[in-house]
């Protein structure tokens, strides 16, 4: 029976799990909290990223509106005022696009670095 407690002794011995280096459990903590905290400001960085999203296209529609009204500046000819116009919502359009491709594509990022690890 002795001899089976030196063996079981000197496997548990050889078990043991040496550190790679001696600030290892340090280091990889400080990595754990700093992505805890890059994490929680990524969510604040989403939601004022929607939140001016959302502030922009409310201005930016007004803004067309108003513009839109006041066309009588430019020139006298209703065609010019037209085209004037038209050109102005597809401008508008076209940058709420590429905006809400860009806001979609940080939402879909932050989604995915939430699954994933550090």
């Amino acid at each position: 029976m002795d001899y089976e407690d030196d063996k079981l002794k000197k496997l548990m011995q050889d078990s043991r799990l040496e550190m790679p280096f001696s600030d290892f459990e340090d280091r990889m903590m400080s990595k754990i909290e700093s992505y805890e905290l890059n994490k929680a400001k990524a969510g604040r960085s989403q939601f004022f990223a929607v939140l001016c999203f959302l502030i922009g296209t409310v201005f930016g529609t007004v803004l067309n509106f108003i513009v839109s009204r006041n066309l009588d500046w430019i020139s006298s000819s209703v065609a010019v005022q037209d085209v004037f116009y038209l050109a102005s919502q597809l401008i508008y359009v076209i940058l709420i696009i590429l905006f809400s491709d860009k806001l979609w594509k940080l939402i879909k990022i932050s989604k995915i670095n939430t699954k994933g690890s550090f």
